[in-house]
C-alpha cells in the first residue's frame, strides 16, 4: 500500500508543479489558478489509481495504455468544463487550456518514466 500512496503523491505533486507553473505561465491568476491546483487534485488520483492498479492486474495489463488514453481525454473534457464554468476573466478557451496542461503533464511524465527506467 505504501508504493500506491508514493505512485500517487509523485504523480500528483509532478503534475501540480508542471500544471500550475504552465497555467501561470499562460496568464492564470489568483482564484483561477486555486481552481486548477483542485481540479488535479479531484482528477489526477482518479487517474493513477486506475493506472496503478491496472498495472497489477493480469489481463488488464495490456489495455492499460489505450485505456488511459481514453481517461486523459475525459479528463481534458471534465477539466475543460469546470475551467468554463469557475475560470473568470481568462483569455483561452477552457478546453485548449486543459489541453495544453495536461498534454504537458502527461507528455512530461511519459519522458520521465522513459528517462527513469
Amino acid at each position: 500500500m505504501g508504493e500506491y500512496f508514493l505512485s500517487i503523491s509523485f504523480s500528483l505533486s509532478g503534475t501540480l508543479a508542471i500544471e500550475l507553473t504552465l497555467a501561470y505561465l499562460l496568464g492564470v491568476r489568483g482564484r483561477n489558478l486555486e481552481t486548477v491546483f483542485w481540479v488535479n487534485c479531484l482528477t489526477n488520483p482518479i487517474l493513477v489509481t486506475f493506472m496503478f492498479w491496472g498495472l497489477r492486474v493480469p489481463g488488464l495489463r495490456d489495455w492499460v495504455d489505450p485505456i488511459v488514453v481514453l481517461f486523459e481525454d475525459a479528463v481534458v473534457f471534465v477539466e475543460g468544463a469546470i475551467y468554463r464554468r469557475h475560470l473568470k476573466n481568462v483569455r483561452r478557451d477552457p478546453y485548449v487550456l486543459s489541453l495544453i496542461l495536461n498534454a504537458t503533464s502527461y507528455g512530461t511524465g511519459l519522458v520521465l518514466n522513459v528517462l527513469l527506467k
